[in-house]
């Protein structure tokens, strides 16, 4: 899907740019409400919600839409660790998934 939108560059023309949204854990807010918190344990972050995330990165994603609900008592858009332990955890400085 990314390739489909974004195509070969994302300057050509019709080209859009995909984001992958929203990172991480929003669908699995409590009482299935927006704007709700999340509480997911590490194991399932790592075996269902960040897989998506980490094939949208090497499919080349443009951009990341972060979640709006708190994920573990942190607010998703309050803090940089989670993007950085993404980052870490996709394999730019740990093969570690």
């Amino acid at each position: 899907m990314v390739r489909g939108f974004q195509g070969s560059a994302l300057d050509a023309p019709g080209s859009v740019a995909a984001c992958a949204k929203h990172y991480v854990g929003y669908g699995a807010v409590e009482g299935g409400r927006d704007y709700n918190s999340a509480w997911i344990p590490e194991i399932l972050l790592r075996d269902v919600y960040l897989p998506p995330f980490h094939a949208a990165r090497d499919a080349g994603v443009a951009t990341f839409m972060s979640a709006f609900e708190d994920l573990n008592g942190v607010p998703a858009t309050a803090t940089s660790s989670r993007c950085a332990r993404f980052y870490a955890a996709s394999g730019s400085s740990t093969d570690s998934w």
